[in-house]
Parts: C-alpha cells; structure tokens; sequence
C-alpha cells in the first residue's frame, strides 16, 4: 500500500481534530512524535485514527479501542470484559511499601487485568498468588504478566483451599450498590458486574471477605482493600471484627479509600 506524509493529510483538518488525532496516533502506537513531518501513513490507517479522534471529540469513551493503559509505569492491556483498572488504585502498592511489606506470600483477591499484582511483584519480592472467578481476566492477567512469575488461579476466594498462610491480603474489590445511580453508563456497559457490585449496600464482599481472612493470614500479617469514598465506617467496624489496628488512607483526590488492617492472632 502507498504511504502518504501524515501532515498532508493531518492538515486538512480542524486545528481541534489535528490535535486529537496526534493523541489518538500517540496513544496506539504509544509513542511521543516530534517530527510529524517525517510520520507516513495509509490513508485506510489515518481514516481509522481520524474517526477515533473525532468519537473522542464527540465524548465517547474509547478505552478499548487504545486498548492498553498505563498502571505504575506497567503498560496493561486492556480486554472487555475484564475490569479497567483506575488511576486512584495505584496506591495500594504505596500503602504496601509505606507498610514494609517486601517479601513473603501475598494474595490478591481480584485479578482484573493484572494490574496490581504485576506492580507488586515488580517493585517487592513478594510471592504472589491472584484469584478470580472472571476466565477472561485469569487470561488476560497472564497475557499481562511478562515475568511469568505470578500464580493467576482461576478461583473463588470463599471456595479457595490451601495448605499456604499469607503475609498480605490485598484486593480491590466489588463495592457498588446495585441501586447506585453515579455510576456511568460506559462503566455499567463495558465493566463486569461481577467486579462492580455487591450486595447489602456494597458490603456483602467485605463482610464475608473479612470473616474469611483469618484462616488464610500468619500470625502477623496485613490486610488492604479499596473501598467506595463513603463506605469507611461500616467497613472499619467489619474490620474490628478481626483486629483493632485498622487505619482509613485518603486517595489522590483526598477521598477516604483504602482500609489497612494489621492483623495479629
């Protein structure tokens, strides 16, 4: 096929939707382009980069068609199906190191994309074992991770058996109330439910996932979970159940996120 200098064609266009299609051009070859003048491209590629451009324009979402995004520096792909992992997230890993927690067994609750448990396992020396219930996201995780060195298990948490005690309970998991009406339609359209809702208001995970934990933790160990910027309270006193060291960290944006509970048999 002829290539055509990307300018002559990028030129023909608004100077609103030249730009969108340099960060639409960027973001799927993932790449920073500096010299445009020296870019070439088919005309059938830049018609597909162009009608991205103009969706994004237009207020469409069009995360699966970049289909990747960056989390901690680890470039994740992104299928549907399985849940999109989120900015405020990555600081659970900081939560982690804030904690000390460099190496022993860790488990994650919650697969999705991988995400976490492949930024775990390249910035400690922990050994990592990551269950969900989602195929597509067990598959997904381990296209994801390069080290090969993560145990992605296809598995319920409550039903999960084994011989193994944890140092770290980790998991970001399903806490929206079905009922919730802030939740946006892209999100409700193209995210599992399974990894968005949960009963009781948004706490029947947490309840049954902390009357869970004992069992698989050591003597001395940690448990951190994502929570909705509301559910601090109820979640903390479902905590208390287990251990009384329970502290709530505030995300990026200020908002109450995260539960660290030390638990000490």
């Amino acid at each position: 096929m002829n290539e055509i200098n990307f300018l002559s064609l990028l030129n023909e266009h608004t100077p609103k939707l030249r730009k969108t299609i340099k960060e639409i051009y960027n973001l799927k070859n993932d790449v920073k382009i500096f010299n445009w003048d020296e870019i070439k491209v088919t005309i059938k590629y830049f018609d597909k980069i162009k009608k991205l451009a103009e969706r994004k324009n237009n207020g469409d979402d069009i995360t699966f068609e970049v289909g990747y995004r960056y989390f901690r520096n680890n470039k994740i792909e992104l299928n549907r199906g399985v849940f999109v992992p989120q900015f405020d997230t990555e600081q659970i890993i900081d939560l982690v190191l804030e904690k000390g927690i460099q190496k022993g067994e860790a488990l994650e609750v919650g697969s999705g994309s991988g995400a976490i448990a492949i930024s775990l396992k390249n910035e400690t020396k922990l050994n990592i074992t990551s269950l969900d219930i989602n195929p597509l996201s067990i598959s997904l995780s381990r296209k994801n991770d390069s080290s090969k060195k993560i145990f992605f298990l296809l598995e319920d948490y409550f039903k999960y058996t084994t011989n193994k005690k944890y140092d770290l309970l980790i998991s970001n998991p399903p806490y929206i109330d079905k009922n919730s009406n802030e939740v946006e339609e892209w999100v409700k359209e193209n995210q599992p439910a399974e990894a968005l809702f949960s009963k009781e208001n948004g706490f029947q995970f947490y309840k049954s996932f902390f009357e869970r934990a004992p069992e698989l933790l050591k003597t001395k160990a940690y448990i951190i979970v994502e929570i909705g910027y509301s559910q601090a309270n109820h979640i903390v006193k479902l905590a208390n159940k287990i251990s009384k060291k329970v502290e709530v960290k505030k995300d990026y944006n200020g908002f109450d996120r995260f539960v660290v509970v030390y638990y000490e048999q």
